[in-house]
C-alpha cells in the first residue's frame, strides 16, 4: 500500500535465519579499505579495458555479477582491475524473492566469483525475475507481505550461508504496488535485516522515483527506511516519461543523477556519515535531467484485496509477461494511484521484451542485418514467448534461436538465415568458452605408442562443428561492418566447419575437407584416437590421415577428454 495508510506488518514469524543474524549496520558489517571513501563506479564492459590497463582510475567499482560469471578470456582484465582498487558484487539473477526458491546452479556460479574476486560488498535485490523454471529479464515486483518476508529470510539466508558472509539487499525501482501489501518497502526491509542480518544498498534513485511513481512522500520514505543497515548507497540517472494522461518515471541509468536524488543523498550523509556510494550508468549520454515535481498525496482511506499466495502471483505475473495479455487476476492485485494497473504492468512487460530483444540482437548481429531490425524485432517477440530464458546469465540466451528461425514461415524467402544463426551462435559460445590445454604435435609425440590408439581425445570447449547447404561464411564475412552485404561467390554451396577460439583468443573459421570432417565429427562424439582415424578411412580419406591429425594439433583442437 503507498503512503502511510497501510496496517503495521504483524510481528514476524520465526524464519530460517543465515550464521549471521544479527542486522548488518553501515560501520559494523566490515573494515571498508580507505578508497571507499570516494565515489565508485558500476563497471561496464565498454570501461573494462581502460580501468584494467590502468587509463582510468576510479576509486572503486561494482561489477554485474551475471557478466563475469563465464570462465572467458576476460578474466585476467577483471584480476587486473581487482588487483589496484576494491570491487563489489552486484546480482541481479539470484531472484530472492521467487517463491520456487534459488536457483541452486547460479548460486554455485556466484560462490565461484565471489571467491575469485573476493569483492568487498556482495548485494542483491528484494524483487523475483523466475517463475515456472523461466527467468524474466526484470526486478519485478514482491507484494510486502508477512508470507513474502518469509520467502525473501529463507532465501537471504540460504545465500549468505553459501557465500559465508552477509550480503546487501538493495531497494527497487518500483512502478506498481500491491493492494495487499501489509507494510511499507523500509518496514520490509527492516524485518529483513534483522531476520537474517543482511544490510541495505539504499538505492536513493529508486527510492525517489518509486515514490513519485506511487504517489507518495520521498522524505516520507527515506525516514522509514532502516538506516543503521545501510552499507552501500546508489546513485543513478532516470528518465520522466510523459504518457499523455500521466507521467511515469523510468529506471534507465542513462542520464544525469536528478538534483532532488542529491538532495536526499546529502540528507543521507549528514544522517549516516561516510558509506560507500557509486553512480550507476548503464546507457546513453547524460542529458539535462527532468524538473522534479512534487508528487501528489493520497487521501481517502484505501482498502487492501485478497492477497494471492505469492507463488501464484508470480505464476500469474510470468504468465503476462509472456504473453502480454495481463489475466485479470493480477491487475485486481494492483493498486492504481492514478494510473491504470495494465498499464503498470506493461512497463515491467516492455523491460523484458526490449532487453531480451536486445540480448538476440547482440548475439546475431548478421541475422538482424539479413531479415531487417523490424523483422528480426518481431520474430524476436515470437521466440521469447515460445522460449523465454531459463538462466540469468543473458550471453546463454538465444541456443534455440537458429532451430526457431528454421521453422519460422515468414523467412520461407530467406532459407539460409537459420544456418546462418548456427554460426553466429557457434561464434558466440567460442568468444565465452573457458581455456582448456590442448594437445600440439610435441605433447602426442611424447605419448607411448602403445597408447595412442586408445587415447581419450575431446575438442576444446570453445570449438563447434557446422554441417550446411550453404556458404554461411561468405554471408558472413558480406554483411560485417563496412561490407555491402554482397557475398564473394555463391551462397548455394555446401560448407563443413570448424570455430573456435585460438591461443591469442581469436575466434577462427575453417572450411572442412569430408576426411576432416570425419576425424573431428568423431572426435567431438568421444571417439578415442583409434577410433578417429578409422572414421577417416570410413570416409575414404586414409592418405590423408597424417595431414589431418597434423592440421587438428595445428588449429589446437585437439585437447584430452575429462574422465
Amino acid at each position: 500500500m503507498p503512503g502511510n495508510t497501510c496496517p503495521r506488518a504483524p510481528a514476524p514469524r520465526p524464519a530460517a535465519r543465515s550464521s549471521r543474524a544479527d542486522p548488518m549496520s553501515a560501520r559494523a558489517m566490515t573494515a571498508l579499505p580507505d578508497r571507499m571513501d570516494r565515489c565508485g563506479i558500476g563497471l561496464r564492459a565498454p570501461h573494462l579495458d581502460a580501468v584494467a590497463g590502468g587509463q582510468a582510475d576510479p576509486a572503486w567499482v561494482e561489477i554485474h555479477a551475471e557478466n563475469h560469471m563465464l570462465d572467458g578470456p576476460g578474466g585476467d582484465r577483471l584480476a587486473a582491475v581487482r588487483r589496484d582498487r576494491p570491487v563489489s558484487i552486484h546480482g541481479v539473477g539470484l531472484s530472492l524473492g521467487s517463491a520456487g526458491g534459488i536457483d541452486r546452479d547460479h548460486l554455485s556460479r556466484l560462490v565461484r566469483l565471489v571467491e575469485r574476486v573476493e569483492p568487498v560488498l556482495v548485494s542483491e535485490h528484494l524483487a523475483w525475475s523466475v517463475a515456472g523454471g523461466h527467468y524474466w529479464n526484470d526486478l519485478l515486483p514482491l507484494p510486502l507481505t508477512a508470507e513474502a518476508l518469509d520467502v525473501m529470510a529463507a532465501n537471504v539466508a540460504l545465500v549468505q550461508d553459501a557465500l559465508k558472509r552477509p550480503i546487501l539487499v538493495e531497494n527497487p525501482s518500483s512502478y506498481l504496488s500491491f493492494e495487499a501489501s501489509e507494510m511499507g518497502e523500509g518496514e520490509f526491509l527492516g524485518h529483513l535485516a534483522r531476520r537474517t542480518g543482511c544490510g541495505v544498498l539504499l538505492d536513493l534513485n529508486n527510492l525517489y522515483l518509486s515514490a513519485c511513481n506511487l504517489g507518495r512522500d520521498p522524505l516520507a520514505d527515506l525516514e522509514a527506511m532502516p538506516l543503521g543497515c545501510v552499507g552501500e548507497i546508489h546513485l543513478a540517472g532516470h528518465t520522466l516519461v510523459d504518457l499523455g494522461d500521466a507521467q511515469i518515471r523510468i529506471d534507465d541509468h542513462g542520464s544525469a543523477v536528478a538534483d532532488a536524488v542529491w538532495d536526499l543523498f546529502a540528507l543521507t550523509r549528514r544522517r549516516l556519515g561516510p558509506v560507500p556510494a557509486l553512480v550507476e550508468w548503464d546507457s546513453a549520454l547524460p542529458r539535462s535531467s527532468d524538473c522534479w515535481r512534487k508528487p501528489p498525496r493520497l487521501t481517502g482511506r484505501r482498502f487492501r484485496r485478497r492477497a494471492m499466495r505469492l507463488a501464484e502471483l508470480q505464476g500469474t505475473f510470468a504468465q503476462g509477461l509472456r504473453t502480454g495479455e495481463m489475466p485479470p487476476a493480477l491487475v485486481a492485485q494492483v493498486g492504481a494511484s492514478g494510473m491504470a494497473p495494465a498499464r503498470r504492468l506493461a512497463i515491467h512487460r516492455n523491460h523484458v521484451r526490449i532487453t531480451l530483444s536486445a540480448a538476440l540482437a547482440l548475439h546475431f548481429p548478421v541475422v538482424a542485418r539479413l531479415v531487417g531490425n523490424e523483422a528480426f524485432a518481431a520474430i524476436a517477440n515470437r521466440f521469447i514467448a515460445a522460449h523465454p530464458p531459463t538462466d540469468p546469465v543473458l550471453s546463454r540466451f538465444g541456443a534455440l534461436l537458429p532451430d526457431f528461425l528454421a521453422r519460422e514461415e515468414a523467412l520461407s524467402g530467406l532459407p539460409y538465415v537459420a544456418a546462418v544463426a548456427h554460426l553466429e551462435w557457434a561464434r558466440h559460445g567460442a568468444a565465452l568458452a573457458p581455456s582448456r590445454a590442448v594437445f600440439s604435435a610435441l605433447g602426442l609425440a611424447g605419448i607411448a605408442p602403445a597408447d595412442l590408439d586408445t587415447l581419450s581425445l575431446a575438442l576444446p570447449p570453445s570449438a563447434a562443428l557446422i554441417q550446411s547447404r550453404w556458404a554461411v561464411d561468405r554471408l558472413w564475412l558480406a554483411n560485417q561492418e563496412g561490407c555491402d552485404g554482397t557475398p564473394d561467390g555463391l551462397i548455394d554451396e555446401a560448407r563443413r566447419l570448424a570455430v573456435w577460439r585460438d591461443g591469442g583468443d581469436m575466434i577462427r573459421v575453417a572450411r572442412l575437407g569430408e576426411g576432416d570432417w570425419a576425424f573431428l565429427d568423431a572426435v567431438a562424439k568421444g571417439a578415442r584416437l583409434g577410433d578417429a582415424a578409422a572414421a577417416v578411412v570410413r570416409a575414404g580419406a586414409e592418405a590423408e590421415l597424417g595431414e589431418i591429425l597434423a592440421a587438428a594439433l595445428g588449429r589446437g583442437l585437439l585437447c584430452r577428454a575429462e574422465t
